[in-house]
């Protein structure tokens, strides 16, 4: 992982890294201008991410943040005060399934013109209860007109706030209750109105809403709407259908390619 300038660690600091994740080797880059996470008790493939403790009284700040992701816009960084999650690359068909749900969001709000959606390229700064600031990427957001004079957006990358709607696409299997927790814990509390997790592999996702302390679960065949996002209706079964076919035909079209 690349550092920008005026974001380093000590030797000291990299040995206290070291011991407070025995699962992963740290190790300084070359001049102190990279990280270096080795595999050490699992391997990364097993895993949709990756937690690392920072050093006692470390934390990124915003414009920090904003370098770092920029430096390595390859990867999908989130940060809290004293931790860090790296996330591991998306297999291609979650990745079209993705694509198929935002472009289903961008294709109703083209054409109803209610706000503005984004992919997992927009970053957003969530006030924690305790004051501090989390940073997280959503996978989908979507931030309804009325609610731009609350935000505070930089360089259409950066926003001090909270979505309208968020949506998390479960990754892994064994996943679904991080991200479960991830939405109650850090959209929902932060002032999300509406949070979407969903879970490809038991054709299933949850529904969050502000002030409702429980989910609902649903089944992909159950039509996505709600009140806030009207004649938004999202079929999660015909996106992921699509979402097969689509892969389907970049593997044969490989096959041709190789043959």
């Amino acid at each position: 992982m690349k550092l920008p300038s005026g974001i380093s660690f000590s030797q000291q600091q990299i040995l206290e890294m070291q011991e407070k994740n025995l699962s992963v080797e740290v190790k300084n880059g070359k001049f102190g201008k990279s990280l270096i996470f080795n595999e050490k008790e699992f391997s990364f493939n097993e895993v949709d991410e990756i937690e690392i403790l920072l050093p006692v009284n470390f934390s990124f700040n915003s414009n920090q943040y904003e370098k770092l992701c920029l430096f390595n816009n390859d990867l999908k960084i989130e940060t809290d005060f004293n931790k860090m999650y790296i996330f591991m690359g998306i297999s291609e068909l979650i990745g079209l399934f993705t694509a198929a749900i935002l472009a289903a969001i961008y294709t109703w709000n083209k054409i109803n013109s209610k706000g503005a959606v984004y992919g997992e390229s927009v970053r957003y700064d969530l006030p924690d209860v305790d004051g501090k600031i989390k940073h997280r990427m959503p996978d989908i957001s979507f931030i309804l007109r009325s609610k731009f004079e609350e935000l505070v957006l930089y360089n259409n990358k950066f926003i001090q706030g909270t979505p309208t709607l968020s949506v998390e696409i479960v990754s892994s299997a064994k996943s679904v209750a991080k991200e479960l927790k991830k939405m109650k814990n850090d959209w929902m509390n932060a002032g999300t109105e509406i949070g979407i997790v969903i879970n490809p592999f038991e054709k299933k996702y949850f529904v969050f809403e502000k002030n409702i302390e429980k989910y609902s679960e649903f089944n992909f065949t159950k039509i996505f709407t709600h009140i806030l996002l009207p004649d938004l209706e999202l079929n999660f079964a015909e996106l992921w259908n699509e979402a097969e076919q689509q892969s389907i035909l970049f593997f044969q079209n490989k096959q041709k390619n190789e043959n």
